[in-house]
């Protein structure tokens, strides 16, 4: 799990501020406040080191039930969206997938079904997450346009023999 945080941590880098505010590592505003109880600044985030992001991600995992997916490859592309475009989303897109009550949580439900056929549900979401950020550069070129380069080798990174 160590070298999964690590990726996610890799992948996302360090401060930056986009659409979804200041974030570090990742991590927002919002997610930091939850993972500390209590109210951070935007100074929190810049001051953020990888320690404790890497703590954060731990217990993100654990929040979201990632442990109950078998496969190792949907574990870390589950956990890359959940961190990109939120859990939520994330999870959504997972179950319409596995044909399954979409929810939005990841319990027992979810995960019997994503088990059983893992590795297309896998390729599923890749295409599924693909989709979605080129719908999303479309519907606002002059916003997300410049964008979609990085998302799309962001999502192609997943593309591989499981």
């Amino acid at each position: 799990m160590v070298d999964l945080i690590d990726r996610i941590i890799e992948r996302e880098g360090g401060y930056t501020e986009d659409q979804g505010g200041p974030t570090n590592f990742g991590i927002t505003i919002p997610s930091l406040g939850d993972f500390r109880k209590k109210r951070v600044t935007k100074e929190d985030i810049e001051e953020l080191d990888i320690k404790e992001a890497r703590e954060f991600y731990l217990w993100w995992f654990k929040r979201y039930g990632l442990d109950l997916i078998e496969n190792s490859n949907l574990q870390e592309l589950l956990f890359d969206c959940m961190v990109n475009h939120g859990p939520d989303r994330a999870i959504r897109w997972l179950q319409t997938i596995a044909k399954v009550t979409v929810d939005g949580k990841l319990g027992k439900g979810t995960s019997s079904a994503v088990n059983s056929n893992s590795t297309a549900i896998y390729y599923e979401l890749v295409g599924h997450r693909i989709k979605f950020y080129v719908e999303l550069a479309i519907n606002n070129w002059s916003k997300n346009g410049p964008s979609l380069k990085g998302w799309i080798n962001r999502g192609t990174k997943f593309i591989k023999e499981i």
